[in-house]
């Protein structure tokens, strides 16, 4: 929790794998066990955020239609 409250990002073994990734891929997947710093790091590496646990609306948008999931062709 320091990094937290200094309010510095602390480099990760992680960072130039990321930055390799990004390179080849406008995505990146970053997983990892609780406080690890999958946040901090993908904020560092980010151009934009999307929040999604904040309200039920923002959870509804984020929601997948069950009809674009189907194997029926339109």
């Amino acid at each position: 929790m320091a990094e937290a409250i200094e309010g510095r990002y602390l480099d990760r073994v992680i960072d130039s794998e990321v930055v390799g990734a990004l390179a080849s891929s406008p995505a990146v997947l970053i997983e990892g066990p609780r406080g690890c710093g999958k946040t901090w790091t993908g904020r560092r590496f980010a151009r934009s955020e999307a929040v999604l646990d904040g309200s039920e609306a923002m959870r509804l948008a984020a929601e997948v239609d069950r009809l674009l999931l189907s194997d029926t062709r339109r």
